[in-house]
């Protein structure tokens, strides 16, 4: 079952089980001198994700929408908060109809959620795997393109992080979408002042600034995205417009590659398998008529 709620619990079962657990964890501790909040927190959580999976294997997709409420975000054509809402609420429809995710909103479209309170919920769903959705904007309407922002170096989830930031950038490149930068990944940091500084992905270096705080809080591999200007119509036409529906495509089959091993003996729902045939069948005819047969896009090496 999925629930569209930033008071999201994956399940009275599963709750249950991970507070009796922590709870017994607690009292030894304490009973030995040992207890450590840090190391109990980090045990406590693993028991309660294993005993979640258990309940459950399927994986839980934490989705989490840039801005909103009294927050709009960037300001464009449309609201980053108004698209952002619209395209996480896309992509928890498609997960949901898949029937082989768990799909979780951190926040409702339209409702103000501080930080904190989105990977927390990420947090207690015992997510697998977090997307973060953001717009960019230019004042000038002459910025473009996608890019997006893993789990840095040096963190716990930063390979597996970096890993489906590829499948991002290929899908949005298949798109049409500019690609900004080097390879449209890169990392985000926070000096002491509180600036926030870019570097590319081609540098390595563990870098001890902090980063986006739904990067280094949320217990998961996990992405932030700048999917596009809300400034720039062309880039909002590629989106599926307000709608957001064309990008929520692109992070579900970004998301179905990335658990592609896990997800090769579950079933998939009916409603999708019968959509996916349709759309085959459009898209067959439609390649054999124009001629045309999809290629790997090649991405540009520079902005």
């Amino acid at each position: 079952m999925s629930y569209r709620s930033s008071n999201y619990r994956p399940g009275c079962g599963r709750t249950l089980l991970s507070f009796l657990m922590g709870a017994a964890l607690l009292i030894v501790g304490i009973k030995i001198g040992a207890w450590k909040p840090d190391i109990l927190d980090d045990t406590e959580y693993t028991i309660g994700k294993t005993v979640a999976d258990f309940l459950d294997s399927r994986p839980v997709i934490a989705i989490d929408a840039g801005h909103g409420g009294d927050d709009p975000g960037a300001l464009g054509l449309v609201d980053e908060a108004e698209l952002t809402g619209e395209t996480a609420e896309a992509l928890f429809d498609l997960l949901e109809a898949d029937g082989r995710f768990q799909p979780v909103l951190c926040h409702e479209k339209g409702t103000t959620a501080t930080i904190q309170e989105r990977y927390a919920v990420a947090n207690d769903a015992y997510a697998d795997l977090l997307v973060c959705i953001h717009a960019n904007s230019d004042p000038e309407s002459s910025g473009s393109g996608f890019e997006c922002y893993p789990a840095p170096p040096g963190r716990k989830y930063h390979p597996e992080s970096y890993d489906f930031a590829e499948m991002l950038v290929e899908e949005f490149s298949a798109l049409g979408m500019t690609i900004r930068g080097e390879n449209g990944i890169r990392y985000a940091y926070y000096d002491d002042n509180n600036e926030k500084y870019l570097v590319e992905s081609s540098n390595s270096l563990v870098f001890t600034d902090p980063s986006f705080g739904m990067l280094e809080k949320t217990k998961a591999p996990a992405v932030l995205v700048e999917q596009c200007f809300v400034s720039s119509e062309s880039d909002l036409a590629l989106m599926g417009g307000e709608s957001g529906t064309a990008a929520a495509e692109c992070y579900y089959r970004a998301i179905c590659r990335y658990f592609a091993d896990q997800l090769e003996d579950q079933p998939q729902s009916d409603n999708v398998q019968d959509s996916e045939n349709t759309d085959s069948s459009s898209t067959t005819e439609e390649s054999t008529s124009d001629e045309q047969v999809y290629q790997p896009v090649e991405l540009p090496s520079d902005e």
